[in-house]
């Protein structure tokens, strides 16, 4: 019986590029120890250039595009049986990548489409939870130019401090800070 090609997707266009490095040669090193799979790594550059992965997978370097070949995303479905992605943040998390891996009838590791882009837009995913009544922190959207016009004094009336700001499609920590003061 032939083994599963894991099409293992990393890197990416999004400020958590080298994070996704680290996670991706972790699931490879543990995907590679199960024996049950072929694993197929694929790299995707900061300037968003799929590429074959060809190189050390010990540890993917920050230079990893030198062992890398030119990709073409339309011959995925050829080369992977299954897809993980391994991309954080926009383009990885966003149901971006899902809706590529589900345009080309790939099965793939994760949430679907949808549920990752709700997920990923903290705004409309907290304004959903509202809805069904879940219990959260009380939190405020604010847009840039919503801001740039308003007393802030009313946005600490409403929240009080300390609170967080986080930008509603960042990544898991990119972005994040805490007020604790005017």
């Amino acid at each position: 019986m032939s083994k599963l090609r894991l099409g293992v997707i990393f890197g990416g266009r999004s400020s958590e590029h080298e994070i996704s490095l680290l996670s991706a040669t972790a699931i490879m090193r543990e995907a590679e120890k199960a024996g049950k799979y072929e694993i197929v790594p694929i790299g995707i550059t900061k300037e968003g250039q799929w590429k074959s992965y060809t190189g050390d997978r010990g540890f993917l370097k920050v230079d990893w595009e030198k062992d890398a070949h030119p990709f073409n995303v339309g011959d995925l479905k050829e080369v992977v049986d299954f897809a993980f992605p391994v991309l954080h943040g926009p383009y990885g998390e966003d149901g971006t990548i899902q809706g590529l891996f589900e345009m080309l009838n790939i099965p793939y590791a994760g949430c679907s489409t949808l549920s990752s882009s709700v997920a990923m837009d903290k705004g409309i995913a907290k304004d959903l939870f509202s809805a069904k009544n879940i219990p959260q922190v009380k939190y405020l959207v604010v847009e840039k130019e919503t801001y740039k016009g308003k007393d802030k004094e009313l946005f600490l009336e409403k929240l009080g401090l300390p609170l967080f700001v986080k930008p509603a499609n960042g990544g898991s920590s990119v972005g994040i800070t805490k007020v604790k003061k005017k």
